[in-house]
């Protein structure tokens, strides 16, 4: 039980840390902002004649305008990399072999291992390959991910001798590099350690 709440609070502690470092730059560019405009409005005569209240609105402008930059850069900013995923995903594919065992900086559609007979593709080796969906794979056997991203992916696992045949199925594949775009993903319990952390798992 006090390891639970250790390990509870250590989570608390390193999610007020992630907010601290999310949220620093705006709130001390606020500050800064508003500092600067009112140690400008004192510094200047013109404005120094209405005193004290003239440094708190000048302050309060200062801060206002940047909320205003800092909200339109951060909007540029998600934008920006709306337009570069929604790029990436509009990319054609490639037409590929599915008999052949590696393939190498390809954009593959996933669904091109489908057949009418669900055979498995397996022992497939993809290095710096983008495997994309949108398909509901089968990862089965001694199946190894190293250096892969997971993109608007989720993971269910499976009980081991549970028969699947709406799938598009794999087994002991080898995927290095490259990325996995918009797939729900099937996994056998006994496999679930293989995958990296930071998952989207739809089961426990």
């Amino acid at each position: 039980m006090k390891l639970l709440n250790r390990i509870s609070t250590a989570e608390g502690f390193m999610q007020f840390l992630d907010r601290v470092v999310r949220w620093s730059p705006p709130a001390l560019g606020t500050l800064l902002s508003g500092g600067l405009a009112s140690w400008a409005a004192a510094a200047t005569e013109a404005l120094n004649e209405f005193g004290p209240i003239s440094w708190v609105l000048s302050g309060l402008v200062g801060m206002v305008l940047f909320c205003m930059s800092y909200w339109l850069w951060s909007t540029a900013r998600v934008n920006l990399a709306k337009a570069e995923f929604a790029r990436d995903l509009s990319a054609r594919t490639q037409n590929i072999n599915p008999l052949e065992d590696t393939f190498r900086k390809l954009r593959i559609e996933v669904n091109a291992f489908r057949t009418p007979t669900f055979d498995v593709a397996k022992g497939k080796v993809f290095i710096d390959c983008e495997l994309r969906g949108p398909a509901v794979v089968l990862f089965m056997g001694y199946s190894n991910f190293s250096n892969a991203g997971f993109v608007n992916c989720e993971v269910v696992k499976i009980k081991d001798e549970a028969m699947i045949y709406n799938v598009v199925p794999f087994e002991d594949i080898t995927v290095r590099g490259g990325k996995l775009y918009n797939l729900t993903i099937l996994v056998p319990e006994s496999m679930a350690e293989r995958f990296p952390p930071g998952m989207l798992w739809l089961t426990p």
